[in-house]
């Protein structure tokens, strides 16, 4: 296997996971847990890609707005706030049904194996990200208050 799995981060599943993991990864070669870190920019640049999964929603993942920002082209489930609204209809990154670990895995084949599109997702989320700088937003909160008056 080319590639590896790294888990930054951590919450309450993280145990019965890591516990999950072992059963698949016998050996302890392809997928690692790094817990809470500090300077994640490294993980970013080593990375081939993000693979975000939260059913509640996380409102803003910033998250994903710093794997843009380092070109990551991501996988995210289709929770109920947050990722739809950054990503559109799979405009910028690609959505994964809730609960469909199989819809993820072809998700994450589609990026891995075909070179054109994940460089389209790379581009497209450095395009994104620029909605989400503070100057852009300052005019957005501008523009909403400036309406209401």
């Amino acid at each position: 296997c080319p590639f590896k799995v790294i888990f930054v981060g951590d919450g309450p599943e993280r145990e019965k996971l890591e516990a999950y993991c072992k059963t698949k990864d016998s050996e302890n070669k392809f997928i690692f847990f790094a817990g809470n870190q500090s300077e994640v920019q490294n993980y970013y640049k080593a990375s081939k890609m993000l693979v975000h999964a939260s059913i509640a929603g996380e409102g803003l993942p910033t998250v994903m707005l710093e794997a843009m920002a380092f070109g990551k082209p991501m996988v995210v489930t289709d929770s109920k706030v947050g990722p739809r609204e950054i990503l559109g209809d799979n405009e910028y990154g690609l959505l994964s049904k809730l609960k469909d670990p199989e819809d993820m895995a072809k998700k994450i084949y589609r990026l891995l194996s075909d070179n054109s599109l994940y460089e389209y997702y790379s581009k497209k989320g450095y395009e994104r990200l620029e909605d989400f700088k503070p100057n852009k937003v300052s005019e957005q909160l501008n523009d909403f208050l400036s309406n209401l008056i």
